[in-house]
This record gives structure tokens, sequence and C-alpha cells, in this order.
């Protein structure tokens, strides 16, 4: 984490990245591989 807020506009980019992997596990949340995965 230091690593990745240490780079410039670190915190941005980690930002949208999370933001983007929300949104791509929202599409896909019903689906049974990604029950399986959060079921872990």
């Amino acid at each position: 984490m230091d690593h990745i807020l240490g780079l410039e506009n670190g915190q941005q980019q980690f930002i949208k990245a999370v933001n983007e992997l929300a949104k791509a596990f929202a599409l896909c949340s019903s689906s049974d591989d990604a029950i399986a995965i959060v079921q872990r």
C-alpha cells in the first residue's frame, strides 16, 4: 500500500482500480463462479 500511494497519482489510481473492480463484480455477482469466490 505504501508503494502504491507513493507513486505519482497513486491514490487516484488506486481509487479508480477499486471502483472498476466493484463495477465488474456488480455485473457478475450473481454468477455461480462469483458466488463461489465470495463464499471462500
